[in-house]
Formats: C-alpha cells, structure tokens, sequence
C-alpha cells in the first residue's frame, strides 16, 4: 500500500508538473555596451491628402541641426513656387479660377496635365507663382491652410464690384460681400472659398488706397 503524499511532496509534484506544461519566460536582460545603439531615422507616411509619401523627421536630421544652419550662406530661396490643391476635377477648376482669379492653364507644363496623376499647373504671372491642381478628394475645412492672393488696389476694387455677378461664399457657407473687408491696418483681405471648400484670401497692400472702404476714427 503506498503511503499517503505529504503536504510537501504534493507541493513539489505540482510545482514539478506546472513546469513541464509551461516553461518559464525567460528574463529580459539589458543590452551590454557593447551592444549597437537603436538610431532613429527619418520615416515616410503617405499624405491623407494626395497619397504620396511625406518625410516625417527623426533625431537624425535634428542631430544636424547645427550644421544646417550654415546652409542659408548659400542657398536662398527665391520665392514660392507653386501650391498643390487637390480638386475633383482638374479642368473644371482650372476654369474656375481663370474666371474669378484670373489663373490661366501655363502651356509649357501641359504636359503633366495630360497624366491623370500629375498636376494641371496654372498661373496669373506666366509661372513664376503657380497652382498645381491634383485630380483627388479635396482636404479642407476651417482649421485648414489658405491660399492667399495679391493684387493691386484697383484690382481688388474690380474683385469687390464683380460678387454681385459672382456669387463666393466663406468657410461657414455665407455668401460674400463687398461689406466683409478686413482692414488689416497695411493692408485688405477679403476671403472666400472655391467651390470644393479650399480657403482663399485676395488681399492687396495699397492700402492707402483703399481708405474709402473703411471707417476710421477721427
């Protein structure tokens, strides 16, 4: 007759059999120096916007920061180039704002408007300044960027006088008037949107004058 386990025994046969089902995790150890350090380097997410990749930057490019800072020595920019806006339909809009900005098709980039996934580039100022129109789903939204536009004060006084025959609307939907000027104290802004909700600004720095649109104390 076999003798009744102890307390003891029964203790060690459970532990011994919890063992053999599971084996233990094995201890995380800390790397030793000698080991290569983790480096964080620059990684690309695709835009939400136009589904192209965008740089995102790591430590990498902050860890030079100091060299670049030399870089403006011999690179200035010389200007803003183009702007990239997404629209449903590329020629539609490019109409659009050759009616109301005056923004025409530049010939010598058609080209890339011939692809469906290339810009349609347009321009008021034979393209030193230009809209690159990008076929897709447009972002936008009151939190979003504006396009800004400069013209001269009579140019602007022909924009006002236009919104009777040419009905634009703001980010909230209202329609615009000549009435909804903002004096910025050196200069005029108006702001509409398009008809696929991108925030648009028309502002001019001859605001001298400008002065009969705005009342002024004294």
């Amino acid at each position: 007759m076999t003798p009744p386990a102890t307390t003891s025994g029964r203790s060690n046969r459970v532990e011994s059999a919890m063992d053999s089902r599971s084996p233990r995790r094995a201890k995380k150890t800390r790397p030793d120096s000698a080991s290569p350090r983790a480096t964080v380097a620059p990684v690309q997410a695709a835009s939400a916007r136009t589904g192209r990749p965008r740089a995102r930057l790591g430590r990498t490019f902050f860890g030079r920061a100091r060299a670049c800072q030399s870089m403006t020595d011999d690179v200035r920019v010389s200007g803003i180039d183009h702007v990239e806006l997404t629209v449903p339909d590329r020629r539609e809009a490019a109409e659009w704002y050759e009616r109301v900005f005056g923004l025409s098709v530049l010939d010598e980039y058609e080209s890339w408007g011939d692809d469906p996934g290339g810009p349609l580039m347009i321009s008021s100022d034979e393209g030193a300044t230009k809209l690159a129109l990008f076929a897709g789903e447009p972002t936008t939204g009151l939190d979003e960027y504006r396009v800004a536009f400069s013209v001269d004060a009579a140019g602007f006084r022909a924009f006002l006088d236009r919104l009777d025959e040419e009905p634009l609307f703001d980010a909230t939907g209202e329609r615009v008037t000549a009435g909804d000027v903002v004096d910025h104290d050196r200069s005029a802004s108006i702001y509409v949107t398009d008809p696929y909700g991108h925030a648009l600004e028309l502002t001019t720095y001859e605001y001298d004058a400008l002065g009969d649109l705005f009342e002024r104390d004294g």
